[in-house]
């Protein structure tokens, strides 16, 4: 399963999707580059396997926002904890 959501960068206001594979742990850190500015970003996707569901949490350098068409794409995978 696939978590897409939408951040902003907080030191450049750069939008990004973030495009997360859920794994086996009910939690997920993940770190990488804005597109904008080159600060870290880091994100943690949680889960709930009893609920089926799962939240990202913005850790440092990210807030959460509306999708913004157009913005970069950076796919995040549970194995790596890293971005491609």
């Amino acid at each position: 399963m696939i978590i897409r959501s939408a951040i902003a960068c907080e030191v450049c206001s750069q939008p990004h999707t973030t495009r997360i594979g859920l794994g086996q742990e009910a939690s997920h850190t993940h770190r990488f580059p804005c597109r904008g500015c080159d600060e870290e970003i880091v994100l943690c996707l949680d889960s709930d396997s009893t609920t089926a569901s799962a939240w990202l949490v913005p850790v440092e350098n990210a807030t959460q926002i509306e999708e913004v068409p157009g913005a970069p794409i950076v796919n995040l995978d549970a194995v790596e904890s890293g971005w491609r």
